[in-house]
C-alpha cells in the first residue's frame, strides 16, 4: 500500500505564500500561532481539511483574506499577495 502523500492545493497555497515572504515554517507558525508540525503536516498534505481557526490564522499572518487563500492559483492578483 502506497502511503506517500501528495501535498494538496491549500498546502501548495500556503507553502507559495511563505516561500514568496522568504519566511520559513517556523517564522510562519510564530506568526499564526500555529504549532510547526502543522504547518508542515499542512504543506505535505497530511491535513487535508484544516479547521476553519487555521485558515484565519494563516490569511491573517499573510495579510490576505481566506477566499485569497484558497482561491486557485491562477485567480490571485499576485499584488494581492506580494509581502
Amino acid at each position: 500500500m502506497n502511503t506517500e502523500r501528495k501535498p494538496t492545493a491549500i498546502g501548495q497555497r500556503v507553502r507559495q505564500l511563505r516561500d514568496e515572504r522568504g519566511w520559513s515554517q517556523l517564522h510562519l507558525a510564530h506568526l499564526t500561532g500555529l504549532a510547526l508540525n502543522t504547518i508542515s503536516r499542512l504543506e505535505g498534505g497530511a491535513v487535508q481539511d484544516p479547521p476553519v481557526s487555521t485558515l484565519f490564522s494563516l490569511a491573517g499572518a499573510f495579510e490576505i483574506t481566506v477566499g485569497e487563500l484558497l482561491a486557485p492559483f491562477d485567480m490571485v492578483d499576485p499584488k494581492m499577495v506580494a509581502g
